[in-house]
């Protein structure tokens, strides 16, 4: 069971880097994996141009952090989601699309 989750989660970051798309499809394809609600928690960090930056969404969080707002919630049916990016020079509004080929996730910013 921990092996299929860590599978799962590596497939799910790997398949945003456009190199390995083909081993992330085939991949999925073996272990029947379907597509997941993901959760990233407010402040979540992403790497955009070589910079970790902090990213905020605009959803409330799951029922275990029913206090906290910020999340950003993709659904398996959501194909576009708004976000705060705090970059270094202050904070901009961003439009991500969801893209989903054949169970993975990957993100692309509508600019």
């Amino acid at each position: 069971m921990r092996k299929s989750v860590l599978a799962a989660i590596s497939t799910f970051f790997l398949a945003s880097c456009d190199a390995t798309v083909p081993g992330a499809l085939a991949f999925a394809h073996a272990w029947h994996l379907k597509p997941v609600t993901v959760v990233l928690p407010p402040g979540f960090m992403i790497n955009i141009d070589g910079r970790d930056t902090p990213v905020f969404g605009f959803d409330s969080c799951p029922p275990d952090n029913h206090d906290r707002s910020g999340c950003t919630v993709i659904e398996p049916t959501t194909e576009v989601v708004s976000l705060i990016l705090a970059h270094e020079k202050g904070p901009s509004h961003e439009a991500w699309a969801i893209k989903r080929v054949a169970g993975i996730t990957s993100f692309e910013a509508i600019r």
